[in-house]
């Protein structure tokens, strides 16, 4: 069986080769503090070889097909980054069990895209996951979502709900 990934898709770099891909100014200060970040449903390549420019973040990328973590693995090594630096969790967000605290950033994607049915799913999925004091989650959605979420989730401990 083989499984199409967006990631897969993406000529192999060689180590010496500069990074021409810099982190997007709306993730640059969120991720200056280092770190674990989860990228959920994140299926950008650039975004990703961008975060690996970073030697302070440890990047966990969950891949809802178990036989493209191998291949993944594989590329990525090749491309010259350690799985200290870039882990692969294989399952859905639902499946994995997140342990509490442990990220200071979280990149979304669109619900549908991280495989979950509503926002407010995926918020209530991840939030847990998030470091107090500073961790952030930072999730794709129109302004009408941002506000429908920010009155929703209002009274969560310790949550600012802002659009950059």
């Amino acid at each position: 069986v083989t499984y199409e990934s967006p990631l897969l898709k993406q000529p192999t770099k060689q180590p010496d080769t500069p990074q021409s891909n810099p982190i997007p100014e709306i993730f640059s200060g969120p991720l200056q503090a280092g770190g674990y970040v989860l990228l959920a449903g994140i299926p950008d390549a650039r975004l990703l070889d961008s975060l690996l420019t970073q030697p302070q973040l440890q990047l966990i990328y969950p891949v809802k097909h178990a036989g493209q973590i191998k291949s993944l693995r594989q590329l990525y090594h090749e491309r010259g980054h350690s799985s200290s630096q870039l882990s692969f969790l294989s399952g859905t967000l639902e499946e994995i069990q997140l342990p509490p605290y442990f990220a200071q950033t979280i990149i979304a994607a669109e619900h549908i895209a991280s495989g979950v049915k509503s926002y407010s799913d995926l918020i209530s999925l991840l939030y847990p996951a998030l470091r107090p004091y500073g961790g952030r989650l930072l999730l794709k959605c129109s302004e009408a979502d941002h506000q429908k979420l920010a009155a929703e989730f209002e009274t969560l401990s310790q949550a600012k709900i802002s659009r950059i």
